[in-house]
């Protein structure tokens, strides 16, 4: 009965199962917004456009690969430790060349060559860095952990969001490349706490 489901908190953990994906869409648009504030209006354009750009790239190296991981079995061939290898290594490989990507699209896109140090550490921390994230986050999903799983994918955008506020009550203007350092640095030590995910020798 729906009485004995609240008793054992099952409709508790239910919402909240559900809110994860709402409160990491919250706090990345809170997060954009805090940024159309505290940066300069030429700034925050070219961050928002390399930022879109990573995120088309990404799918291709996070979220792809989770469904991998997630369906991955040693009687299909492979583990999910297997998977885990071969993830972290093409996001090593595959993750830097596209955040080179990155940097070429905004050349091209936007005219703004002249930063493309910049644009490569927005790839390297939208898809080489959440990936590893993604990948801890995948490993709580595969035990059932969901709870857990929700927090992991939110935590870098928690952790942005607090300093965008920080630099907000500064009451200062946010250069581009003190953001951007800002966030890998904070995405940064999200995918060094992530890193406990058990991997094994790739298949051949």
């Amino acid at each position: 009965s729906i009485r004995t489901m609240a008793m054992h908190g099952v409709i508790r953990q239910s919402l909240l199962h559900g809110a994860w994906p709402w409160i990491r869409m919250c706090v990345q648009t809170t997060t954009v917004v805090l940024l159309a504030v505290v940066m300069e209006a030429p700034d925050f354009g070219r961050y928002a456009t390399a930022l879109a750009l990573a995120s088309c790239i990404a799918p291709l190296l996070v979220a792809g690969p989770a469904f991998v991981y997630l369906d991955s079995h040693a009687a299909f061939g492979s583990t999910r430790e297997q998977i885990a290898t071969v993830w972290t290594r093409a996001l090593f490989v595959l993750g830097f060349g596209a955040a080179i990507g990155v940097a070429a699209g905004m050349a091209l896109f936007a005219g703004a060559w002249e930063h493309w140090g910049l644009w490569c550490l927005v790839g390297i921390s939208e898809i080489v860095l959440l990936g590893f994230v993604e990948l801890r986050a995948r490993r709580h999903q595969a035990a059932a952990e969901f709870n857990a799983m929700g927090a992991w994918q939110a935590a870098p955008h928690v952790l942005r969001l607090g300093l965008a506020a920080l630099f907000l009550t500064s009451g200062r203007a946010l250069p581009l490349a003190t953001w951007v350092w800002v966030a890998f640095g904070a995405t940064f030590l999200a995918a060094l706490g992530a890193g406990n995910v058990k991997r094994q020798d790739a298949p051949r």
